[in-house]
Order: C-alpha cells, then sequence, then structure tokens
C-alpha cells in the first residue's frame, strides 16, 4: 500500500507512482512473488459527538475550534496518529486516545459522552473501533459535534 505525502486530505499515489514503485521493485522480487501496489483505502468517520467542560477564563468558541483542529489532525493519514507521525495502516481507533487529545488541549476541564460512527458502522459501543485492514480514518469538521460549557 502506497501512501504518497501530499497535501491532499485523502492521499492517493498517481498512476506513474505506482509504475516507478513497481518497476522499482519487479527485479528485486522472488521469482513467485506476486506484486500488488495499491493506495490506501479511507474508512469515512461519520460523526464524533461529546460534551466540553471549559475551564473559567477560556472562550468557548476558541476552545472548542481547537479541540476540532486537534481531532482532524490526529485522524489525518500523514500527520496524525498517537505519535503526530501518520496514522498506522489499519490500526484501530481508540476512545481513550481520543479522550487524552481532547483533554490536552487548552482549556479543556473535562470531556464525557464520547461517541464515534464509522461509515457503514453503529456508534462505538466499546473502547475500540476496529478499522478494516487496509484502512485509514478520514474525518472532516462538519463531522464533529461537541457540546461545550463552563465547569
Amino acid at each position: 500500500v502506497v501512501l504518497p505525502k501530499n497535501k491532499e486530505d485523502t492521499p492517493q499515489p498517481s498512476e506513474a507512482q505506482l509504475q516507478a514503485i513497481c518497476a522499482w521493485l519487479e527485479p528485486r522480487r522472488l521469482i513467485t512473488t506476486e506484486l500488488h501496489i495499491t493506495g490506501p483505502k479511507y474508512k469515512k468517520v461519520t460523526k464524533i459527538s461529546g460534551r466540553l467542560q471549559i475551564r473559567a477564563g477560556f472562550d468557548l468558541t476558541s476552545v472548542t475550534k481547537a479541540v476540532y483542529a486537534a481531532l482532524v489532525e490526529f485522524f489525518h493519514p500523514i500527520r496524525g496518529g498517537s505519535d503526530a507521525a501518520g496514522w498506522p495502516m489499519g490500526d484501530d481507533i481508540y476512545i481513550g486516545d481520543l479522550y487524552d487529545l481532547i483533554l490536552d488541549t487548552g482549556g479543556v476541564r473535562r470531556a464525557s459522552e464520547l461517541q464515534v460512527w464509522l461509515e457503514g458502522q453503529p456508534a462505538n459501543s466499546t473502547d475500540v473501533l476496529a478499522l478494516p485492514d487496509g484502512h485509514l480514518p478520514v474525518l472532516t469538521p462538519d463531522s464533529i459535534s461537541m457540546v461545550a460549557s463552563y465547569g
């Protein structure tokens, strides 16, 4: 699976990139090995919802926007993941990681009732949402719905 480093939200290799990789690998493969080179598949995070308690002295809108930006960045295939080095291919989504991320955002006091929906699946009922092998998650800001209040 080839994940090119580019500016797209859902990067895909071009046909020329796939052919170049295939041309490089072909003389190096074992004679009985077949090459199957492709771009990644994406699984859309259709909704993330939850509640935020914001610390006194912080602006509700600014903190909520910061949480949205942190979540979108976390799910980015190249810059995302727990270590900000890219989402590991086929790695599951851990709700605990999302709580950590939200609570690390300046001004957030508490986060609760976090739910995540993946395309074609019901809301999470466990702490882990399984991604199919070879898939990466993709999240857009319009899929996030947080209720923020002071607390």
